[in-house]
């Protein structure tokens, strides 16, 4: 897949009551199947210039525009030695949404496709 596309789910659910879950649920449901049956090429144009925002700050960059998806791009990349400060760059990159991520090494994809 040359990009990945992000359904965007509101946030934060907690303060939510059951019914508004279930209403941004199912608001939600249509975007993740298009993402989940599309073929990638049509994704990457429709997700390219895709941003979300919240109180004003970019709260992801689009996925398809960096260095890391052009063409060409380098297969891997080194990322910060310290666990925090790798997950801050992942974080502010649009990489995850801040939960606790440990960096995809070339052993640990390896291990995850076989």
């Amino acid at each position: 897949m040359p990009g990945l596309p992000i359904a965007h789910i509101p946030h934060p659910m907690a303060s939510r009551t059951p019914e508004r879950v279930n209403e941004l649920a199912k608001e939600s449901l249509d975007e993740i199947l298009h993402i989940l049956t599309t073929d990638a090429r049509q994704l990457e144009k429709e997700y390219k210039d895709k941003t979300v925002t919240s109180k004003g700050k970019l709260r992801r960059k689009p996925t398809f525009s960096d260095e890391f998806s052009r063409e060409g791009a380098a297969r891997a990349f080194k990322t910060p030695a310290s666990l925090d400060t790798t997950n801050m760059l992942f974080y502010r990159r649009g990489w995850t949404d801040g939960l606790p991520i440990i960096p995809p090494t070339e052993e640990r994809v390896e291990k995850m496709i076989a």
